[in-house]
C-alpha cells in the first residue's frame, strides 16, 4: 500500500531535518567547512529523496480520493495552490534581501535554514495521517453492466455477425 511509503518519507523528513539541523547548529564549531558542506549536500540528498517517495503515493491518493467527475477541478485547485505556495518562498526572500540590504550575517542565514527544516518535519508529520484505503475491485468489462447489455444484444460491439 501507500501509507507505508507516506510513513517511511515522514521519518525520513526528520531525518533530513535532523541533518540540516546538524550541519548548521552543530558541525560548523566543532569541524571545518567541508564537513558542514558533505553534510548540506547529505541533507540535500535526502530531501530528494522524500519528494521523490511521497510524491508518487500523495498523488495516487488523491487521484483515489476524489470524483472522478470532479477530479479535474480539484487537479487544478492543487496544482494553483502549489504554484502560489512556490512563489511565496521567493517572495519573502526577495523582501527579506531588501531589507537586509543583501547582507546576511551567519546567524540569520541558520535561522532561516532551521525554520526550513522545521516545516519539513511538519510536512514529513502531515503525511502520517494519510491512510490508503483499499478500492472494492472494479467489474471486468465481462461481468459488467455492459457485458450484459451486449449478452441481451441491446448494443452491438463493433463486430460483424
Amino acid at each position: 500500500g501507500r501509507s507505508p511509503v507516506l510513513r517511511l518519507a515522514a521519518a525520513a523528513c526528520v531525518l533530513q531535518a535532523s541533518v540540516t539541523c546538524l550541519a548548521v547548529l552543530y558541525l560548523p564549531s566543532r569541524s571545518g567547512p567541508q564537513t558542514v558542506f558533505v553534510a548540506l549536500c547529505a541533507a540535500s540528498t535526502l530531501f530528494g529523496a522524500v519528494k521523490g517517495s511521497y510524491f508518487v503515493a500523495l498523488e495516487a491518493i488523491f487521484g483515489d480520493s476524489t470524483p472522478q467527475a470532479r477530479r479535474t477541478s480539484f487537479y487544478v485547485y492543487k496544482q494553483i495552490s502549489a504554484t502560489a505556495g512556490l512563489s511565496v518562498g521567493p517572495l519573502i526572500a526577495v523582501a527579506c534581501f531588501a531589507l537586509s540590504h543583501d547582507t546576511w550575517t551567519r546567524p540569520e542565514l541558520v535561522s532561516v535554514i532551521v525554520a526550513g527544516a522545521a516545516i519539513a518535519v511538519a510536512q514529513g508529520v502531515v503525511c502520517l495521517f494519510f491512510r490508503d484505503v483499499p478500492r472494492p475491485p472494479r467489474e471486468r468489462p465481462a461481468d459488467g453492466p455492459a457485458a450484459r447489455l451486449l449478452d441481451q444484444g441491446s448494443v452491438s460491439d463493433g463486430t460483424a455477425s
